[in-house]
């Protein structure tokens, strides 16, 4: 299980990779998320109820980068 749960776009990158796996049965899923984690990219990832993340299938690793977003809290 890949440790990469703090941003969706970790967690897009994530998802993409074990969903290459035969056996992949967890994800590590971030749900106590602030803006800073969750504002990192446009696509929203959430938590069904029941237990499962969805797979984004879009082109890429199926998350965008928030490029304003990260500009505006980026740290000189």
């Amino acid at each position: 299980m890949p440790h990469s749960w703090l941003t969706h776009l970790l967690t897009g990158y994530s998802l993409q990779l074990i969903a290459t796996l035969p056996r992949a049965r967890f994800v590590e899923f971030n749900v106590s998320q602030s803006a800073l984690t969750r504002g990192i990219t446009r696509t929203a990832l959430a938590l069904s109820a029941d237990g499962t993340v969805a797979i984004p299938d879009t082109p890429g690793i199926g998350v965008e980068v928030d490029l304003d977003f990260v500009k505006a809290h980026r740290v000189n």
